[in-house]
Parts: C-alpha cells; sequence; structure tokens
C-alpha cells in the first residue's frame, strides 16, 4: 500500500512539473513573439524615420534654392531699378541740352538766314564794291579787314550752325537708344518681379 502511495505520488509530482514546465516555456515563446514583433514595429518605425528624414532634407533643400532664387531675383530688380532710373535722368538730361541746343541752333539759323537775305539783296560783289570804293591804301586795308571779318564770321556761324545740328541729330538718337533700353529693361523688370512672386508663393 505504501508502496502504491509512494508511486502516486511521483507520477503526481512529475505530472505537475511537466506542466509547469510547458507553461513556462509557452510563456518564454509567447514573450520572444512579442519581442519579434515589437524589434519588427521598431524597424518600420526606422524605415518611416528615415523616409521623413529624407523628404524633410529634399524640402529643405528645395526651399533653399526658393530662397537663393529669390534672393537673386530681388537683386537683379535692385541692379534694373538703379539702371531705370540711371536712364531716365539720362535721358531728361539730353532732353534739356536737346532744349537748348535747339533753341541757340535756332536763333543762329535766323541770324544766318538773314545774313544770306541782306548778302543776295545787296548783290554778290557787296564786298567786292566796300574793298573798291577805298580812297587810300590805309581805307584799303581797313575794309579788307572788315570784309575779311564779316566773312570769317559768316564762315563761324555756318559751322556753328553744322555742329549744333549734328549735336541736336545725334542726342535725338541717344534718347531714341536710351529709350528703347529702358523699355527692354522694364520688360525684363516685369518679368522677374512675375517670376519672384511665383517663387514666393512655391516657398510658402
Amino acid at each position: 500500500m505504501r508502496k502504491n502511495l509512494c508511486i502516486i505520488l511521483i507520477l503526481i509530482l512529475c505530472f505537475t512539473t511537466t506542466v509547469t514546465y510547458a507553461d513556462e516555456e509557452n510563456k518564454s515563446s509567447d514573450l520572444q513573439t512579442q519581442r519579434d514583433e515589437l524589434k519588427r514595429q521598431l524597424d518600420e518605425a526606422n524605415i518611416d524615420l528615415n523616409d521623413i528624414q529624407a523628404d524633410l532634407s529634399n524640402n529643405l533643400k528645395q526651399i533653399e534654392k526658393l530662397d537663393e532664387k529669390i534672393a537673386e531675383s530681388e537683386e537683379e530688380l535692385q541692379k534694373q531699378e538703379g539702371k531705370i532710373i540711371e536712364l531716365k535722368d539720362s535721358i531728361e538730361e539730353i532732353e534739356q541740352e536737346l532744349e537748348i541746343v535747339t533753341e541757340k541752333h535756332d536763333k543762329q539759323k535766323e541770324i544766318f538766314e538773314k545774313r544770306i537775305v541782306t548778302l543776295y539783296e545787296a548783290g554778290e560783289t557787296q564786298y567786292l564794291d566796300l574793298i573798291l570804293k577805298s580812297r587810300s591804301l590805309s581805307d584799303f586795308l581797313s575794309n579788307y579787314y572788315v570784309v575779311s571779318q564779316l566773312a570769317e564770321a559768316d564762315k563761324n556761324l555756318l559751322d556753328e550752325l553744322k555742329d549744333k545740328k549734328k549735336t541736336i541729330d545725334l542726342s535725338k538718337q541717344k534718347i531714341e537708344n536710351e529709350r528703347k533700353e529702358l523699355a527692354i529693361i522694364v520688360e525684363n523688370q516685369t518679368r522677374v518681379s512675375r517670376t519672384l512672386q511665383n517663387t514666393k508663393i512655391i516657398r510658402e
């Protein structure tokens, strides 16, 4: 009887130990599964984080490029604005000079035309008659000097008229060229300004 009882106790002890070991093994397996799942989730999170960091880095680079483009556009606009002011001032100055030169030219032209009319009315031999009417050598020399001075004055007046006419033509051409240049700069400024606004919109 005692022998049978010992056998029963040994069997119960073995069964209990086996069950306990099986439970421990199951718990250990579940814990490993959880660890594996956590590791998988962590790996996925790291991949997502790397992707986010890459996207963020690309976005930052794009923003830097946009900032550089904005800075370049603003600098170009500033230069163009300075050039526009410079051209407008130059055109205004040339126009003022042109007005003065034109006024002088018109006055000298009027004097010259009157002089030509006077010479025409007096006849072609006016200078010659003045010299031939000399009554003495001193009178001849005096009349000759007067005639030479008048001729020199006429020549100088004609030369001045030619120079002023040339100056007027050059000034008009310069004004036309600078106005064309100004129009091109204003057009470029409009284009750059539009590009700048679009870049700022993209930047936002």
